[in-house]
């Protein structure tokens, strides 16, 4: 018997289990549904489709929730021959099959998922609920009668079943990294009180905006790092050098939405570089299937931009705030600290977030005080652009007096901080940036933890 004979028989086989068991299950009375994947042939399991069932089980799971209708009994099945899962339920069959029918046509992945819907009298069809029957992956014809008649080759419904499911995590993954960057904006902002910078109760220094016009920028920013991320996979077979070329357009498409949600006004210039390129490097690293941590991430971002960056702030003709800072003091704010893979984020303002929220201290003031410890450490061009070199090593050693004390300052102290920076027109902004990669950097670490764990082989 070939290969190829015995793996038919094997399937052969659990179709007589499968159908023992729902008959076994049916015993109990109610409805039956059954999960199976929609693999054409061979082999029917793989981590990937692994993953897509578990989805599957997920959406079930959900559908019942959602109609608050008891499932009785819940089964989930890990076998050579395919996963399966069973739900049993007192809901009426033909119900029953319309949630599961919402599931099986609302996205591309459900296309692959086979959800029997049974009882005592047998499976209830689509058809017998006016219901349309399934298209094809390929054609999106009738499903059955491409199956029947063998009209595609099963190379391309084998390649066209892994592009879809790849293309939803895919699409799901740039989603979630979407969501990560806004949510850092919302949180920098949002922290209260920020000498000099826009927050929940004031402008700081600035005349030109407020807390409204960060939400109108990060509202339309969260579609452009998912862009920037979903550039980093497809390009994933490039150098870090290469890909950081690639990313300056559509940066500065970025630049442009933000600059059209607030009325011409720089609210995350920095963050769409800064952000922009974590998004990209975790779509390369996605791509290739590698989970970095951060600062692996932070590292990779240097190698991305330094080649580029490091001869522009040493350019003859500085024109940025950035690259006249570099010129007088050999220190170039954001881009310099973007070279060196963000070492203020790495060794000051990340450690400092993660041990403030150890200690108790709420998301708001964790980033009051991380703020601090990053304008102690940072090489802040804003503040150079605006006040000058003097002014800014004047605020780095009052942040980093304030901290080396035995206990952290007051909140009535940093409103006068706020009152004081306010009058003189200081405005910290490129360490409320690094603020900003300090709480994405959280958050990312926590997703990464929950992923390894989720995908930890089970313990024995």
């Amino acid at each position: 018997m070939t290969a190829q004979q015995e793996a038919v028989r094997l399937l052969l086989e659990a179709r007589e289990r499968r159908a023992q068991r729902q008959a076994l299950l049916l015993e109990e009375g109610g409805t039956l549904v059954c999960l199976t994947m929609n693999i054409p042939g061979l082999p029917k399991i793989s981590a990937l489709i692994g993953r897509a069932f578990l989805e599957g089980a997920r959406w079930i799971d959900r559908q019942f929730s959602r109609f608050g209708q008891e499932v009785k009994n819940r089964q989930l099945f890990a076998l050579p021959t395919g996963d399966e899962g069973y739900w049993l339920t007192d809901a009426p069959a033909g119900q029953v099959k319309r949630w599961m029918v919402e599931v099986e046509e609302f996205c591309g992945l459900g296309r692959l998922l086979d959800i029997d819907v049974l009882d005592r009298t047998g499976g209830i069809s689509r058809q017998s609920l006016g219901l349309p029957a399934r298209r094809c992956l390929i054609c999106g014809g009738d499903a059955r009668l491409c199956a029947r008649g063998q009209l595609h080759p099963m190379k391309l419904l084998r390649q066209r079943t892994e592009t879809i499911i790849r293309d939803h995590f895919a699409a799901q993954r740039a989603d979630e990294i979407a969501a990560l960057c806004c949510k850092s904006m919302l949180y920098e902002v949002s922290v209260t009180p920020k000498p000099g910078l826009v927050d929940r109760r004031d402008n700081g220094a600035h005349r030109d905006m407020d807390f409204f016009t960060f939400l109108d920028s990060a509202s339309v920013l969260a579609m452009q790092f998912r862009r920037l991320y979903r550039l980093g996979r497809i390009h994933s077979g490039r150098a870090p050098a290469q890909l950081f070329s690639l990313l300056r357009f559509p940066g500065l498409l970025a630049e442009d939405a933000m600059y059209a949600a607030t009325g011409r006004v720089n609210t995350h210039k920095g963050l769409i570089f800064s952000l922009g390129i974590l998004c990209a490097a975790i779509g390369w690293h996605d791509e290739k299937e590698e989970r970095p941590d951060f600062d692996q991430l932070l590292a990779f971002c240097g190698r991305m931009v330094s080649p580029v960056l490091s001869q522009e702030l040493a350019s003859a003709h500085p024109s940025t705030g950035g690259e006249r800072l570099f010129a007088e003091t050999g220190r170039g704010g954001i881009r310099q600290e973007a070279c060196a893979g963000y070492p203020t984020v790495r060794t000051v303002g990340l450690p400092a977030l993660r041990r403030f929220l150890a200690q108790g201290y709420n998301s708001n003031d964790a980033g009051v005080y991380t703020l601090l410890a990053i304008l102690a450490a940072a090489e802040d061009s804003n503040i150079y652009a605006r006040r000058g070199e003097t002014v800014r090593q004047q605020v780095k050693q009052a942040a980093a007096r304030l901290l080396d004390t035995s206990a952290l300052p007051s909140f009535e102290r940093l409103d006068r901080w706020n009152q004081a920076f306010s009058e003189a027109g200081i405005s910290p902004g490129g360490s409320a940036d690094l603020l900003a990669l300090c709480y994405f950097g959280y958050f990312y670490e926590q997703g990464r933890t929950l992923h390894e764990r989720e995908n930890s082989p089970p313990a024995s």
